[in-house]
Parts: C-alpha cells; sequence; structure tokens
C-alpha cells in the first residue's frame, strides 16, 4: 500500500468515525471498566462532562434500579467478543444498547 492509498483509508475511516459519532452514542472501555474515549452524544445522554467522564468506572452511568447480575452477563458476554443487546435504564432515562467487545452503541 503507498503513502496516497494509506492517506485515503485513514480519510476515509475518519469520515465514518464523523458519521458514527453524530448518529450513535459511543463509550470505549479498558479491561477494568474504565471510561477511555466518549463522544459528545454520550456527554449528552449521560449529562456528565467529558472531563469527569474520562477514567471514571462505567459504573458512574449506571442506574441504580438495575440489577448486578445483569452487568455480570454483559461484562461476560462482551469478553467472549459476542453481541449483548439489551434495554437498559440509565439515570436519563431507557436506551437500547448494543454491547461488544468494549464498545458500545445506543440504537432509539
Amino acid at each position: 500500500m503507498d503513502n496516497t492509498e494509506l492517506k485515503n483509508k485513514i480519510k476515509l475511516l475518519e469520515e465514518y468515525k464523523k458519521v458514527v459519532d453524530v448518529g450513535a452514542i459511543v463509550s470505549k472501555t479498558n479491561l477494568t471498566g474504565k471510561i477511555t474515549y466518549i463522544n459528545d452524544q454520550f456527554c449528552k445522554i449521560s449529562g456528565y462532562p467529558r472531563d469527569e467522564l474520562i477514567g471514571s468506572s462505567h459504573n458512574i452511568v449506571r442506574h441504580p434500579n438495575i440489577p448486578v447480575d445483569v452487568y455480570g452477563d454483559l461484562w461476560s458476554t462482551i469478553n467472549r467478543k459476542s453481541y449483548w443487546k439489551e434495554r437498559l435504564k440509565s439515570c436519563q432515562g431507557w436506551l437500547n444498547l448494543l454491547y461488544y467487545g468494549n464498545n458500545y452503541t445506543y440504537h432509539g
């Protein structure tokens, strides 16, 4: 792959990222559940500023009425590189979530 082809592929990936960031709520965590990336939509739906979310446990946005075993199932599933899809209540209301790996996407 030459340099021009690589630049074109990077540009295309950046365009895809923009589309995802506008149309979905995205967060990324490390293996211990600490948030390493969030998009603007995630900040908006969570009600937290970016600087308060980055480095925090993903539990910061967890609604207290959701049983702990639901999250055990979520982490067990995504650690196997399988999809986990569920409707969960957050502190801001109900969300339809699709998790894969250490990423999740909101589907309205």
